[in-house]
């Protein structure tokens, strides 16, 4: 799911493995809860004024 990208110091850093089916639905799902809660706060805002 993550990949080892390099050492900085004692720190290492990763990437997601985006070529991993697992991650293209996780991301896939991240963008539906982001469209979904939008759209609601376009919705609450659009009430209050």
């Amino acid at each position: 799911a993550v990949t080892p990208t390099r050492i900085i110091g004692k720190a290492k850093l990763f990437k997601l493995n985006t070529n991993d089916p697992t991650i293209k639905k996780l991301v896939k799902l991240h963008w539906e809860i982001i469209k979904e809660e939008t759209n609601k706060a376009m919705k609450e805002e659009v009430a209050v004024h």
